[in-house]
């Protein structure tokens, strides 16, 4: 027998609730009794029930699938489960510190499409075990494209701060490389075999990455992170292409060459983030900086410094949740003691939305957004960005600037990226842009290829 508190909050919920109840705790002689007068004045529509063979009902549960347990992650209010998803926000806010009893498991499915044929899908798992959150994310994009990353997150309460230990294992081979500069096609360090000037070389990259990383929140809008990274990069002609690096450019005229090496990179950074939420439009205040270093322990001789930053402004227009947001981010890395640095250490472009096919030591991206909400998980923005890179910054040419317009749809829980389907427009070409489940890499550091 239920006690009585529990009858009320049952019948509570609803009438057909309080019906249920009332024909289940009814005395027993009841059961058998009679129809009564009152009973058959009760009148209604008489429909057949739909059994569990319903082919109608099976079809629509087997489309609404995916999108249902999409929908129950991104509405999962687990911040540390969001850590091992998001890298964006390394220690969630104080008030986002919120485990689930018991812990809770998902399986997010993921999928990234972009023009010039990069293709990936695969899931991610994340399980919340309380203080500690695992994930392990799977993607394939062909027989020599796929790859593997675990995760594991450790949260502190005392101070807020996280630990995070996560593994790379990643084949690709659908890269691009058009030599150094904002036009490689001009640009006097790049040696290019007869005929074959500005053309875009492709190659393949087997990478393993390995990093540990601490952060640590001492105010509500302050993080503080350090990590260490050993990152082993094999790069040789694409399998199977058809204009390949040594089709293009002289041989052993590349930056670094098609080397092995395994570097091992410290890096350290702060952040100001004076948004109530990230992932939802939110006005607010943004600036980041960063610097590492990095140090060849196997293959030829590389040492770097690596800098960089970035400041953005989050203003609301008309509404809290229509922000119209100006950005400026700085990426530089300098070789030391006379090194050659590869050209996969050079720094690139990932905040630029149109095609993200320039590297030289110094890159400026610009960009003006403005985002609203459609609806609670759904944002829409406008966009436009610049672009440029240059050996230094004696040398930055801003007649030379690139630039992109377009417009995105983004899926997103309050504090992380989880979708996006975008399009943009630009003078080389027109980029299109679908992911679901992987993050974009705004404003992470460590990710950045």
């Amino acid at each position: 027998m239920l006690s009585n508190a529990m009858m009320a909050v049952l019948m509570s919920r609803s009438a057909p609730a309080a019906l249920v109840c009332a024909t289940l705790f009814a005395p027993t002689s009841a059961w058998g009794a009679e129809p009564n007068e009152e009973a058959e004045l009760v009148s209604g529509i008489d429909e057949p029930a739909e059994h569990a063979d319903d082919p109608g009902r099976d079809l629509a549960n087997v489309i609404l699938f995916a999108p249902r347990h999409i929908a129950d992650f991104l509405f999962w209010g687990t911040s540390v489960a969001v850590a091992v998803l998001e890298n964006q926000q390394v220690v969630p806010r104080v008030q986002g510190f919120v485990s689930t009893p018991g812990g809770r498991l998902a399986v997010l499915p993921t999928f990234f499409v972009e023009t010039g044929g990069v293709f990936s899908v695969g899931a991610r798992l994340i399980a919340d075990l309380g203080n500690v959150a695992t994930g392990l994310r799977l993607g394939f994009g062909g027989l020599h494209s796929f790859e593997i990353e675990p995760r594991v997150t450790f949260r502190l309460d005392v101070p807020l701060s996280t630990i995070n230990v996560e593994g790379l294992f990643k084949q690709d081979n659908d890269l691009e490389y058009l030599g150094v500069g904002q036009v490689p096609a001009t640009d006097p360090r790049n040696r290019f075999l007869p005929g074959q000037r500005g053309a875009e070389a492709e190659y393949f990259e087997e990478r393993v990455r390995w990093i540990l990383g601490y952060a640590v929140r001492p105010a509500e809008v302050v993080e503080l992170a350090v990590s260490a990274s050993l990152d082993r990069r094999e790069v040789e002609d694409k399998k199977d292409g058809d204009l390949v690096l040594s089709d293009v450019f002289v041989p052993g005229s590349l930056p670094g060459d098609l080397e092995t090496r395994t570097i091992f990179i410290a890096d350290s950074a702060v952040r100001v983030d004076t948004r109530a939420t990230r992932g939802r439009p939110s006005a607010g205040f943004l600036s980041e900086a960063y610097v590492g270093g990095g140090h060849a322990i196997r293959g030829p001789d590389v040492d770097f410094v690596r800098y960089g930053g970035r400041i953005a402004g989050f203003f609301p227009i008309y509404r809290t949740t229509n922000i119209l947001s100006p950005k400026v981010v700085l990426d530089a890395v300098e070789p030391l003691y006379g090194h050659e640095l590869p050209f996969t250490e050079l720094s690139g472009q990932p905040d630029f939305r149109g095609l993200d096919t320039r590297r030289d030591r110094i890159s400026l991206v610009g960009s003006l957004d403005y985002r609203w909400l459609i609806i609670s998980s759904i944002g829409f923005r406008l966009f436009g960005d610049t672009a440029l890179v240059a050996p230094d910054y004696a040398n930055i040419d801003f007649e030379a600037l690139r630039w992109a317009l377009g417009m995105a749809l983004d899926l997103h829980t309050n504090t992380s990226e989880i979708g996006q389907l975008g399009f943009s427009a630009a003078p080389d070409g027109v980029r299109l842009l679908f992911s679901l489940g992987v993050s974009t890499g705004y404003g992470d550091r460590l990710h950045r290829d």
